[in-house]
């Protein structure tokens, strides 16, 4: 079973706005209600999903309108990102 988890959904939402993104353009892409829409609709393909080529195996997933991208990761990742993304946040 896959779960889709936001991790530090504030720090992320901070390089958004940097980015000029507004949430409304972020949730119209990823969020539940395009997700749901789209499975309800019977597209359930609206991800388009690739695999890692690299060791780690990951999934790549785009939005449908291939604004974004999303990376699956193991909790090893999860740990060190969660230990340099607001540093990171801080940097750019």
């Amino acid at each position: 079973d896959n779960e889709f988890i936001n991790y530090s959904p504030l720090v992320f939402k901070g390089a958004r706005e940097l980015a000029s993104i507004s949430e409304g353009s972020y949730l119209l892409s990823l969020g539940p209600e395009q997700l749901l829409g789209n499975m309800l609709c019977g597209k359930l393909a609206s991800m388009k999903c690739k695999v890692s080529e690299g060791k780690s195996g990951s999934f790549f997933f785009t939005s449908h309108d291939g604004k974004f991208l999303v990376k699956t990761i193991y909790h090893r990742e999860k740990v060190s990102l969660e230990r340099i993304l607001p540093h990171y946040f801080e940097f750019i």
